[in-house]
């Protein structure tokens, strides 16, 4: 992988983190597996409310777009506003949800598109 890909995925994960945080979720494990085609991040999360999931899902769920990934993942910053997870939808490929029996887990998928 280069470092464009590393540089995208550690944002993605202190995005993640911080939007978790920021809405009180205390309990949650994020994990990161890699492999040279793609990434996941596995979020799994006890008392998350489904409209903080469906938020998720509204934003991260849309398409992906090149222009953003080659620029905007710069401007990630620290944010609580309303559009907090804009960018970062512009930046995964897939998620997908599934309701466990005391927590949820939601799968993040982004294909690497700049292998070396």
């Amino acid at each position: 992988m280069n470092k464009l890909e590393y540089r995208v995925d550690s944002k993605i994960i202190k995005q993640l983190s911080l939007f978790l945080m920021l809405h009180g979720i205390k309990d949650f494990q994020l994990e990161f597996h890699s492999n040279n085609k793609n990434v996941q991040f596995i979020i799994k999360a006890k008392s998350i409310k489904q409209e903080i999931v469906d938020f998720m899902v509204e934003k991260i769920g849309r398409k992906r777009e090149l222009e953003i990934e080659i620029y905007g993942w710069e401007l990630m910053g620290d944010t609580d506003s309303k559009n907090e997870l804009d960018i970062l939808g512009s930046l995964i490929d897939k998620i997908e949800v599934k309701k466990l029996d005391d927590y949820i887990e939601l799968t993040l998928t982004r294909v690497y598109r700049y292998n070396e």
